[in-house]
């Protein structure tokens, strides 16, 4: 039937047209729909429902008997309109037991006939507890809650019944009833809809805060990492010497540190020029005279334990010569490390000949 429309399970993309109704807050929207003055309202009672049966047990014969008069007295009352009797004589067959679903059901439309919509309410569940696909207890039940203003149950109640069992004058019913509901729906989706927009947000701002957190943490840590480093490499007073490579061609474990005096980041055409002179690779090459350079790099001073060795002194000699006196001040007496020397090769034969009194330049003239 066309009524298929009264989904309760109806989306709220259905509503996006209806207008202001989602911008109330829920209290509000039902509160606008509550009109205690409509003929058709009825309050919750306050008296208890009646008694339900006992529930599935053997019947004798006398009982069975006995029941069937029960219900049929309770008819006849319901059809003279004497609501009061058909109640008691209905009352009396379900107590018997083995009640039936349309038992019930008789009862709970005397009730609501007696302005009981909460004793209606309670057969009609007890009759869905028999027959969970009895139309007839639905579409009372929606009934009975649509009389309490009570919209969204009485929508779930009125479709699924007239899918089950459909009537017309059900349907009329069940179409005033979507309208109230469909409002009411649409509000609380449209609370909904902030509430989790809310929960989006908050999850947004805790994302972003952990991340913050992290890279602050990642910062703190990578400044004490460099700062340790730097207090790692501090201690040697030869870092001046940054540029120079270790691992150079001939030398023994690179040049480790740097010396003094060598400014960082050395040219790579004065570092290529070293590599590539034989005099200092030959010199550099020299394990006794690597270990000096490393023990001087290492403690400043040990430099005076090698100011009379005559290996070690030509070395830095010759590369304070290369390098234009770069040295500077830093190693002590680096700067006449060429000239205080003793002389090697042709230059010492020829001052062991003055001293050993042999021909003077001016005797061969």
């Amino acid at each position: 039937h066309h009524f298929a429309s009264l989904d309760p399970n109806l989306g709220a993309h259905s509503f996006a047209s209806m207008g202001d109704a989602s911008e109330a807050a829920p209290e509000v929207v039902i509160d606008e729909l509550r009109d205690e003055t409509d003929p058709s309202f009825l309050a919750p009672e306050s008296d208890a429902p009646p008694e339900l049966g006992p529930g599935e047990k053997e019947l004798t014969d006398e009982e069975i008997d006995n029941q069937g008069a029960l219900k049929q007295a309770a008819v006849e009352a319901m059809e003279d309109g004497d609501n009061a009797t058909a109640l008691e004589k209905m009352t009396a067959a379900i107590v018997i037991g083995n009640a039936s679903a349309l038992m019930y059901t008789r009862r709970a439309k005397i009730l609501l006939a007696m302005k009981r919509p909460l004793a209606c309410v309670s057969d009609c569940t007890a009759a869905l507890d028999k027959n969970p696909d009895s139309g007839n207890a639905y579409k009372l039940r929606g009934k009975a809650h649509a009389r309490m203003q009570n919209w969204e149950l009485a929508h779930k109640d009125l479709a699924v019944g007239l899918k089950l069992d459909f009537d017309d004058d059900t349907e009329d019913l069940a179409k005033s009833v979507q309208e109230k509901w469909q409002k009411i729906f649409a509000q609380k989706r449209a609370v909904e809809i902030k509430q989790e927009e809310a929960e989006r947000v908050r999850k947004a701002e805790e994302a972003a805060e952990r991340k913050k957190r992290a890279v602050e943490e990642y910062e703190r840590q990578k400044k004490m990492d460099e700062e340790a480093a730097g207090a790692a490499g501090g201690g040697n007073p030869f870092g001046g010497m940054g540029g120079m490579p270790g691992g150079m061609p001939g030398m023994p474990g690179g040049m480790p540190g740097g010396m003094p005096g060598m400014p960082g980041g050395m040219d790579p055409n004065l570092i290529a020029g070293l590599m590539s002179d034989p005099d200092v690779m030959a010199a550099m090459s020299n394990p006794k005279v690597m270990q000096a350079f490393q023990e001087v790099m290492q403690d400043p001073n040990a430099f005076s334990k090698y100011e009379n060795d005559p290996e070690v002194m030509a070395a830095i000699g010759k590369l304070t010569s290369k390098l234009g006196g770069g040295f500077g001040g830093g190693f002590p007496g680096a700067g006449a490390a060429g000239a205080g020397a003793p002389a090697s090769g042709a230059a010492a034969e020829e001052e062991d000949e003055e001293e050993d009194g042999g021909p003077k330049v001016e005797e061969v003239d």
